[in-house]
């Protein structure tokens, strides 16, 4: 059985308290050797060569990245890189990036501006398990936003056509919303979100109209969850 998190730092927790601010913990210190320890079987990352493909599998790369942990300390001054094509995040000791696992004892990821969370969401009527991007958080409406590429296959050559490499190419991003803490649900059109609401239905149809709001634009969306959670 997979240890918890050992806290070798003295400190004081008020357990569920939204107010305390993290423990800061620089690499190289007690609780990043534990964290390292706990998960020995990192996956070491095998490396693609860049001249078998076009573009980029990853979204963020960091070099003062943070690992915040559930217990409410946070490890600061990491290498990390979001995969966005493999939904993994990979964490650079040494000369190596190894993946670093999806475990409920991890809360976040901080990627300077950008906070990438684990989280269960709804794709197609199925319950999935990955990473997404935190856009509005602890409140009583959330917004998410899935990230998408794909790998586009090679292709040979043909008579009048050049062999071509593959490519990682950027998909439109999915928005997530969840209510509550409650299972994420894709957001496409206005009435995937009327649909979710548990009140405030008159005035969130007020708001869409007067603000025309824009389902198939995440900053557009923010707009309206944010005004959800001042009712």
């Amino acid at each position: 059985m997979k240890r918890h998190f050992i806290v070798t730092v003295i400190s004081v927790f008020v357990i569920g308290s939204f107010a305390q601010k993290p423990i800061k913990v620089d690499v190289g210190k007690p609780i990043f050797n534990q964290l390292w320890e706990d998960y020995q079987n990192f996956k070491k990352v095998e490396e693609e060569q860049a001249s078998n493909y076009v573009g980029n599998p990853y979204r963020y790369e960091v070099d003062k990245g943070i690992i915040q942990l559930s217990s409410g300390e946070q490890i600061d001054n990491l290498i990390l890189r979001y995969n966005v094509y493999k939904d993994q995040v990979e964490i650079k000791k040494n000369d190596r990036y190894y993946v670093v696992p999806k475990d409920k004892n991890i809360s976040k990821f901080i990627f300077a501006d950008h906070i990438i969370v684990l989280k269960v969401f709804d794709y197609s009527g199925k319950r999935r398990l990955g990473y997404l991007e935190s856009i509005v958080d602890e409140s009583a409406c959330n917004q998410f936003v899935k990230h998408n590429i794909f790998l586009s296959p090679a292709k040979e050559q043909k008579p009048f056509q050049e062999a071509q490499p593959a490519e990682f190419i950027d998909k439109k991003n999915t928005v997530y919303i969840s209510f509550n803490d409650n299972l994420l649900n894709a957001i496409k059109k206005k009435s995937d979100f009327l649909v979710m609401i548990p009140d405030h239905n008159e005035e969130i149809e007020n708001f869409i109209k007067k603000n025309k709001i824009k389902f198939h634009k995440p900053e557009s969306i923010k707009e309206l969850v944010q005004f959800y959670n001042t009712l």
